[in-house]
């Protein structure tokens, strides 16, 4: 019988953060306080109790009875393919509804197109998850974040071991002439300050706060691509666990695409990459890039300083799904992806054309 039904009940607990901002952005957010759970899966027989996780994805899944197709239908060649089978787990788990919420977003699995709005697109490549801007909202107010409006998609690793957000701000053109001016230690402080405000506004809605510790990796431009990154390190004042917001600034003509990487220290290390190679498959529409600057085009009241220092909410650390769950929850996801073709699941199933 495959593994996941001969488990007694799986809590698949998911819900993040990070980003406290991207390579640069704002600070951190919070996130919720969900009990951790106590996995505990039993081995098939003794000779198979030692199975590792696969790497994702894993392959179809090994296809369920379904009722025979309308053959009246035009087959659908232009659906993404579905990253995420909300009824996965089974009547009979105990799934916190919170996780029920997370795994109905509509979450598409790559390879695909990964569209940002009309700001610009990224390309998200297989093995990796996609939300719309709809979805990328609700990923973070279930994960206590405060949202603005400006939220356009979000990439994640499967596990959500790892999360990118994208948001886009319409201040118009950067000047990058401050560069000179970047001084970590006023700006940590200024950071600090920013993300102080950001929790009177948790508070007032009943949300855990959140502290920033410091800095991950101090801010610093890079010319040839108009990207200015820096990391923070935020801990959750209620479960002490602890995010980095990796924030990332790409430059443009109109503004300024706010990429915040959310992900726990322990995986920060081995994340970055992943998520640098990313932000490679990132490009702004045709008209929208830094180098296609006009004369008469709106010119920010900010520079590079101001990007990380103004406003509360731009300074709030984010959380992720991490520092609310607890690291038992990648294990489950481990176990899950590994058990999906004998067990039949649809976690990471795809539509089929036809």
């Amino acid at each position: 019988m495959p593994l996941l039904r001969r488990a007694p009940r799986l809590a698949l607990l998911l819900a993040a953060a990070l980003p406290a901002v991207a390579l640069t952005g704002p600070a951190a957010r919070a996130d919720i306080a969900i009990p951790q759970p106590q996995i505990q899966v039993p081995p098939q027989n003794p000779a198979r109790s030692t199975t590792k996780p696969a790497s994702l994805p894993v392959g179809p899944a090994r296809p369920t009875a379904k009722p025979a197709p309308d053959t009246t239908a035009a087959p659908d060649t232009t659906a993404a393919p579905t990253a995420i089978d909300p009824a996965m787990p089974g009547e009979d788990a105990q799934v916190p509804e919170a996780v029920r919420q997370l795994l109905a977003i509509d979450w598409k699995q790559g390879p695909l197109d990964g569209v940002l709005g009309n700001v610009g697109h990224v390309v998200v490549p297989e093995g990796l998850v996609f939300a719309d801007a709809a979805g990328t909202k609700r990923f973070l107010e279930l994960n206590q974040n405060p949202t603005n409006g400006s939220e356009l998609g979000m990439v994640s690793a499967p596990d959500f071991s790892w999360s990118m957000i994208f948001e886009f701000s319409d201040i118009g053109y950067v000047k990058d002439e401050d560069q000179s001016d970047i001084d970590a230690d006023a700006i940590l402080t200024s950071l600090r300050e920013g993300n102080d405000h950001s929790n009177t506004a948790r508070r007032a809605r009943g949300w855990g706060t959140v502290s920033l510790v410091g800095w991950a990796a101090p801010p610093r431009y890079e010319t040839s691509t108009n990207n200015l990154e820096w990391a923070t390190k935020g801990k959750d004042d209620t479960s002490g666990s602890e995010t980095i917001n990796h924030n990332i600034r790409v430059l443009g003509r109109r503004g300024v695409m706010e990429v915040n990487l959310l992900v726990s220290p322990e995986q920060y290390g081995e994340a970055l990459p992943a998520a640098r190679k990313l932000l490679g498959g990132f490009s702004f529409s045709d008209g929208e890039r830094y180098a296609e600057f006009k004369p008469g085009d709106k010119i920010a009241e900010v520079g590079l300083v101001g990007l990380m220092t103004g406003g509360a909410l731009a300074v709030a650390a984010k959380t992720g799904i991490l520092g609310k769950l607890g690291k038992g929850v990648v294990k489950l996801g481990a176990i899950v992806v590994a058990g999906l073709a004998a067990a039949g699941a649809k976690l990471f199933g795809r539509k089929k054309d036809g």
